[in-house]
């Protein structure tokens, strides 16, 4: 019986992710000026100061810096549920958002990779602050190099992002990119794009 009602739940709860959710998604590319020793220069006084990061765009012609976000409804109605005492559907709702950002993702990210593939460029993986590699420090270097409050995304002191459903990442691209990644031969095959 629990397993049917949780079952169900989650077949309401994608349902109510996919009616209410508004993916928008905001990039730009910003050319690199120059790459090397830790540090990546981007067009407009822009820095990566990251030894780790800067190997990744050796060749690169351009960093594409992305803000995505399914917007706000989702999390108010999973706060909505909460005070109800709905517990295991406020918890089903806000994993199947969860799910919706990271699809969302992956569809921006499959994307660019055809864009940069247009142009004969190719794409280096995908960048992002909070992960080991970089610093959540690294938020504020792309809310300016983008205007993310047209998509309604807010970075907080914390370097957190409101709504908490929105995603950010760099990557870099270009005709001779050295480190490459092709969501066709890479880890992103095994994500499933809608």
């Amino acid at each position: 019986r629990r397993l049917e009602a949780l079952n169900g739940a989650v077949a309401h709860a994608r349902e109510e992710a996919l009616a209410i959710a508004t993916p928008k998604v905001i990039y730009r590319h910003i050319p690199v000026v120059e790459a090397g020793a830790g540090r990546v220069t981007l067009e407009g006084g822009l820095t990566i100061e990251n030894a780790e990061m800067a190997p990744y765009f050796d060749g690169a012609d351009t960093a594409v810096a992305m803000v995505l976000t399914i917007g706000p409804a989702l999390e108010e109605r999973v706060q909505e549920l909460f005070s109800k005492d709905k517990f295991m559907e406020a918890m089903v709702l806000d994993a199947a958002a969860s799910a919706v950002v990271s699809a969302t993702f992956r569809r921006g990210h499959l994307l660019l990779h055809e864009e940069m593939a247009q142009w004969g460029w190719e794409t280096g993986p995908c960048l992002r602050p909070g992960s080991s590699y970089w610093d959540i420090q690294g938020q504020r270097l792309l809310f300016k190099a983008l205007p993310a409050e047209q998509i309604g995304v807010k970075l907080l002191d914390s370097c957190f992002m409101l709504p908490r459903k929105s995603q950010s990442t760099m990557m870099p691209a270009g005709k001779g990119l050295v480190v490459k990644a092709n969501p066709t031969d890479s880890y992103c095959r095994l994500c499933r794009v809608p």
